[in-house]
């Protein structure tokens, strides 16, 4: 009679969401399900993750947990920024970024950018902006910069 050697079978289904992060700080959510035995190499094991791909720093305003999120825009940060009056008079008048003023400008920059996404969020019914959000099924997000830049 011949014998054979067993082989480890491993079979998981992470029911839960599931969040993995990059050395970039990249989240993504969604299922992981797999098969993976002892003969099989590493790059044969069966990965599928979907969801949400965002980093924490690109957070703007509303829902910040990607396993949350339903319906997110993205805005350009930079161009928002840019179209502030404080970066406006921080340019005109020749002042240093790093300056106390300049730290001063540049902050109550930002705070008006949040404020202003935060607006955009609410009167166009998103659930969160960021500055840089994508999802694994390719869907695209909407750009909320326009709203946003109004509500300056």
């Amino acid at each position: 009679m011949r014998t054979h050697a067993a082989i480890p079978l491993v079979i998981w289904l992470a029911v839960a969401p599931l969040q993995l992060a990059s050395s970039k700080g990249v989240v993504a959510v969604g299922a992981e399900v797999g098969v993976a035995s002892g003969a099989a190499p590493a790059d044969r094991v069966a990965d599928v993750t979907a969801g949400w791909q965002v980093a924490p720093d690109d957070h703007i305003a509303g829902l910040s947990d990607a396993k949350t999120l339903s319906n997110p825009a993205f805005v350009d940060y930079d161009d928002l920024l840019r179209a502030t009056p404080e970066m406006k008079r921080l340019r005109k008048d020749g002042i240093d970024p790093n300056s106390a003023e300049g730290i001063q400008l540049t902050t109550a920059g930002q705070s008006r950018v949040q404020r202003a996404c935060q607006s955009a969020m609410n009167s166009d019914g998103y659930c969160s902006i960021w500055q840089a959000i994508s999802h694994s099924d390719g869907r695209s997000v909407a750009d909320a910069t326009a709203t946003a830049k109004r509500a300056l």
